[in-house]
């Protein structure tokens, strides 16, 4: 376990190591590119049953350089990795484009599993879980509230991977387009078997229950018990 109010220099890139049983306490994490309390990137990593309640924060990169700008509770920036058993209660926010309440991104054969955030979760596209899946994820939960600009999802913010037994519980906010209870842009890929408690309200148009957008998609046996709120045009 990490000592209350440390200052740490996090792994910045990691290939292929196991990170298992560890705990982060009040601290604060920053960076610019790719910040997560555990793993800045990652590739072939695995990380299980850890804990973060440290706040992670990542800022703004130049312009053209945004969309390696990712922040997440546990990392920042996985390639097909898995992440596992983790939890996130610390505060997450990103003045770049992406931000999870576990992962900012998933690439490659990403697995994501069994995994909760607790933490808010602030950015421009933005997730409970992740900010952006390309891999898998199942069994996650959200229960911190998500608010940002575009693309913003209570479980994930923009999905071309599978969503699988997942529930979000808390309220879900766009300053602007495309949020969703479970995910606020479903590029491709498939929600399963998953659902929405919380509150979804958006400022602008493509705001659902489940999903935001759906284009070429799938959505089965999946649910919205929350209400569900637009600007009036």
């Amino acid at each position: 376990q990490i000592p209350e109010g440390s200052i740490l220099p996090v792994p910045v890139i990691v290939a292929s190591p196991t990170i298992r049983n560890v705990v982060i306490d009040d601290s604060w994490i920053y960076g610019k590119s790719r910040v997560g309390a555990f793993v800045g990137y990652g590739e072939y990593v695995l990380i299980e049953n850890c804990t973060n309640y440290a706040f992670v924060k990542a800022y703004q990169l130049s312009k053209g350089n945004d969309y390696q700008s990712c922040a997440g509770g546990i990392a920042g920036y996985i390639y097909s990795g898995t992440v596992l058993n983790c939890v996130n209660y610390g505060t997450i926010y990103s003045e770049g484009r992406l931000t999870g309440g576990i992962v900012g991104l998933t690439e490659g054969t990403s697995d994501v599993l069994n995994n909760a955030n607790f933490g808010s979760v602030t950015g421009s596209t933005t997730g409970g879980i992740a900010a952006e899946n390309n891999g898998e994820i199942v069994g996650c939960e959200n229960g911190g509230a998500v608010s940002g600009t575009n693309s913003v999802g209570g479980i994930v913010g923009m999905n071309d991977g599978s969503v699988e037994d997942s529930l979000n519980t808390a309220n879900v906010t766009a300053a602007n387009t495309h949020v969703g209870g479970v995910v606020g842009n479903l590029v491709g890929g498939e929600i399963a078997g998953s659902g929405n408690e919380g509150n979804v309200t958006g400022a602008s148009d493509y705001i659902g229950g489940v999903a935001g957008a759906c284009l070429g998609a799938s959505i089965t046996e999946s649910y919205n018990s929350g209400s569900v709120t637009g600007a009036e045009k």
